[in-house]
């Protein structure tokens, strides 16, 4: 099943500056990887706050991403937020849960931080009864997404450490396909790739910035893909030989009797 996506932003970087080029550059290599021209990028959603609109993409998901969320305005200050008296650690945390609250229990929802950024984050808040769903946090890597400090112009990574984390809230059954390195941290890359793939294989991810993490998803879901098609290929061509073999050597025997 081909892979869908939804892309929203509280307010996309300026086309001019760094980060609007580079935003501009991934949306090209997304547009082109699933072949669809007219993928945009919704404006002024903010994930903390439930709108009919929201309520609309979320209800279409297999995966919710959020790319590091900060309480800080368009600008980067916290002056221009709404939640601006929200400390980065907790405003984390309420992205999730308001997340898991808002959508059903088969959806995964993950978001990624910088270690150095933000130390100190409380997954501790029980989830709804019923809610099958486990909150875990692993070290991860992406193959060129890293969390970045999200302002109109700039590029700025939050560490030049390989220190970016990523909490998964997902139903267990889903736990085969999360792929680790050998050093034990987390492929965000081909994990995020086959969580989404699963159910109805759309993707909503929030507060995209330049879609550096969307771009390294939908790559590593069409490799993925690409690689299970020659695979599945290569097992049909096995098949038939073998039946042919099979059926010339029963014609064989027959005619030798």
């Amino acid at each position: 099943m081909p892979l869908q996506l939804t892309m929203t932003d509280y307010k996309s970087p300026p086309p001019d500056s760094l980060a609007g080029a580079e935003l501009a550059r991934n949306m090209h290599h997304i547009k082109r990887l699933l072949q669809v021209p007219n993928l945009g990028v919704t404006q002024d959603v903010d994930v903390l706050t439930e709108t009919e609109e929201q309520s609309s993409i979320l209800q279409k998901a297999s995966m919710v991403v959020v790319g590091s969320p900060a309480p800080h305005g368009p600008d980067g200050s916290k002056e221009g937020s709404p939640h601006r008296n929200i400390t980065n650690a907790d405003f984390k945390a309420y992205v999730l849960y308001a997340l898991l609250w808002r959508t059903s229990p088969d959806v995964t929802v993950a978001i990624t931080w910088s270690m150095s950024a933000c130390k100190q984050i409380d997954f501790r808040v029980d989830l709804q009864p019923g809610d099958p769903r486990t909150i875990q946090m692993w070290r991860a890597r992406f193959n060129t997404y890293v969390p970045r400090r999200g302002l109109q112009d700039s590029l700025a990574k939050l560490s030049d450490e390989h220190d970016t984390m990523v909490a998964l809230a997902f139903h267990l059954c889903h736990l085969p396909k999360l792929v680790f390195l050998e050093d034990g941290v987390l492929d965000g890359s081909r994990t995020f790739a086959a969580l989404a793939g699963t159910g109805t294989c759309h993707l909503v991810a929030h507060a995209i910035y330049t879609a550096e993490l969307e771009f390294d998803i939908v790559n590593a879901y069409m490799r993925d893909s690409y690689m299970r098609a020659i695979v599945n290929s290569w097992r049909r061509l096995c098949f038939d030989s073998r039946c042919e073999l099979e059926a010339g050597g029963l014609w064989i025997q027959g005619v030798s009797q």
